[in-house]
């Protein structure tokens, strides 16, 4: 049910300075536009991509521009959906607090015939997880991080279905130098950059991994600002057809270009060709193909 518009008026005067600071103060955009090339003739929702840009925000990352894409319906709920991140952003945060497990529990549907890929692995908690119960015949788990990397490689050093590669995604190649943080590393947190990571772009890693010609059962990301650069490239090519569900956390972290917005685009794009099986708004959420 759609709230009323005098809520949505009320809301949008008590947060206009928070909203201010969080989506324009950081992460404004420059202006900078450049035409996004795509081997795929079609979008998500089915416009020319040639309407679709990638354009830089004033951290010098890009972002790809949905917006030009939506009805103004859409846009409506978009910007809904950015004025009530105020309130409900806490509430997914205390939902997914409170419900963690669902991240491991919704997904019935794997089996030993199934192919899972997860960024982010981490020290393997959610690989664990998700290998023990469901037994997939190949899981492929990316961390760029060195020390986590070898955490992982002796902790399934006793599962062949495990394959572990030492980088991570982005939106093109590179090696980057990423700052720690309490619970991952990223190249989007600030602080000190020690620590190196090497990253390959999306359609590279899809391309090695040979999902053109292959489904996805389950992609789950979790990889501290990288999954908004996964995210648009499914969602502005014919890949999102590949994966039959996405899992995926949002993370605003500094240097990404308006999570917030994005993360609500993606919620009208992700629709159109997946439903929603859970959502700990703006924190997890899980989508599978319809």
């Amino acid at each position: 049910m759609r709230r009323s518009p005098l809520l949505v008026t009320v809301a949008c005067t008590l947060s206009f300075v928070f909203l201010l600071y969080n989506l324009l103060g950081q992460y404004h955009s420059n202006g900078k536009q450049t035409i996004v090339l795509t081997t795929h003739s079609r979008s998500v929702s089915g416009s020319d991509t040639r309407q679709l840009v990638r354009k830089s925000c004033s951290t010098n990352q890009t972002y790809i521009d949905f917006g030009a894409i939506l009805t103004q319906e859409q846009t409506e709920r978009v910007e809904e959906c950015m004025v009530y991140y105020i309130q409900d952003g806490p509430k997914g945060l205390q939902k997914d607090r409170t419900n963690k497990n669902v991240r491991y529990t919704s997904h019935t549907y794997l089996n030993n015939s199934s192919f899972v890929i997860e960024a982010g692995g981490y020290l393997g908690y959610d690989v664990s997880e998700l290998n023990s119960r469901y037994h997939p015949s190949v899981y492929v788990v990316l961390e760029p991080v060195v020390k986590f990397f070898k955490t992982l490689q002796e902790k399934f050093k006793d599962s062949p279905n495990i394959v572990l590669y030492n980088f991570g995604v982005d939106v093109s190649d590179g090696v980057f130098f990423g700052s720690k943080g309490t619970d991952g590393t990223s190249i989007y947190k600030e602080g000190s950059s020690d620590v190196k990571l090497q990253i390959i772009a999306v359609p590279k890693l899809l391309e090695k991994l040979k999902v053109a010609e292959k489904k996805v059962d389950l992609v789950t990301l979790n990889c501290e600002g990288r999954e908004y650069a996964f995210l648009d490239f499914l969602l502005s090519t014919d890949y999102i057809h590949q994966f039959r569900n996405i899992q995926y956390q949002a993370h605003r972290v500094p240097s990404v270009c308006h999570p917030v917005k994005r993360f609500c685009w993606y919620q009208e794009l992700l629709a159109k060709t997946h439903n929603l099986i859970y959502q700990h708004k703006f924190w997890w959420e899980s989508w599978t193909h319809k």
